[in-house]
């Protein structure tokens, strides 16, 4: 796996649980559905417009591959950043569900299609949190943590107080 770098951020669960926001390369996280052209660019546009990145990437912990934020990874891609804020998660945390009559998607289904590089269709699967969370997550798009310049290709996002 890619190096993986810690931010400041947390956020936190009914719990009382707390996690940390992790800065993982997009390219190492695993896509287990393809993505939808437009919506790449109403993401692309909503995170622009914010100026900031607000919502992390939903990531199964141990295979890297992507619960929720296809379209915010592809994002990320396409701007050259070098990371990206990520929750990591277990399947215990979220309920899962098939958003296509007739497809029955398990966890173990999805792991394998992700670590195979065969995902499914656009918005096959849907990943629900199984209690509330509060997140604190706010990378400023427009200053590069390394040197402060306006989001240069291959530059990482900067951690502001949320």
């Amino acid at each position: 796996m890619a190096d993986v770098l810690y931010a400041e951020n947390t956020y936190y669960g009914l719990s009382r649980g707390t996690h940390r926001i992790v800065l993982i390369p997009p390219e190492a996280l695993l896509p287990t559905e393809h993505f939808i052209e437009e919506r790449v660019l109403l993401v692309a546009h909503e995170i622009i417009s914010e100026g900031f990145w607000l919502e992390p990437i939903m990531v199964e912990r141990d295979s890297w591959v992507i619960m929720d934020g296809h379209h915010r990874r592809e994002f990320a891609r396409r701007h050259s950043l070098r990371v990206v804020p990520c929750v990591m998660l277990d399947y215990s945390q979220v309920e899962l569900h098939s958003r296509q009559a007739g497809v029955h998607v398990t966890a173990e289904d999805i792991i394998a299609r992700g670590i195979q590089r065969r995902p499914y269709p656009p918005k096959t699967t849907r990943h629900v949190l199984s209690t509330r969370v509060e997140v604190e997550c706010k990378y400023e798009l427009g200053g590069c943590s390394e040197c402060g310049c306006r989001t240069a290709p291959g530059h990482a996002l900067r951690s502001v107080g949320a």
